[in-house]
């Protein structure tokens, strides 16, 4: 399996086969992203588009009362992702895999910004919540992808090792 599809498969295309193939739908919430992801399953033809559920935040505050001051922290990600689950937990679709992308807002943070800032990816599947750091934050365009993508790639392996077809994968 490629991490980036394969042929002109795009990795989105391939991350959305994964979870048809298990027979899931996705839950995301986005933060430093601005809503790409969305956008890119949103995009997606012949009715490959995985989403049930998908909002932006800037903060806690625009999720639910009570939220960690900061949601780009190992916390912040997990309660963010909490959230997430509760929001869809009444839907009619029991099998939906959760994906909360908390990561830095500030236009100086990016891959080759004034710093590299940080993104928190959470991924809820079954009874497993996994949060994970990726080491790129900001709003950019190559930011936003970059996060993106990790954060593609993480619910991908989450995915695949739920499954046993990820050898050698955490």
């Amino acid at each position: 399996f490629a991490v980036y599809g394969e042929g002109d498969q795009l990795f989105e295309a391939a991350v959305a086969g994964l979870l048809r193939e298990r027979g899931f739908t996705l839950a995301l919430l986005e933060s430093n992203t601005g809503g790409e992801l969305a956008e890119r399953f949103h995009s997606l033809l012949n009715g490959q588009d995985p989403l049930v559920w998908d909002k932006v935040i800037r903060s806690a505050f625009e999720l639910a009362d009570g939220g960690p001051d900061e949601i780009v922290s190992q916390a912040g990600a997990r309660w963010v992702a909490e959230q997430v689950r509760l929001a869809v937990a009444s839907a009619p679709d029991s099998d939906v895999v959760t994906l909360a992308v908390c990561g830095t807002s500030d236009s100086a943070a990016g891959p080759y910004g004034a710093y590299r800032g940080e993104t928190f990816v959470a991924v809820g599947l079954g009874d497993a919540l996994t949060v994970k750091r990726i080491d790129v934050g900001g709003v950019d365009e190559l930011a936003r992808r970059w996060s993106g993508n990790g954060a593609l790639n993480e619910l991908r392996l989450r995915l695949m090792t739920a499954s046993g077809s990820a050898p050698g994968t955490p």
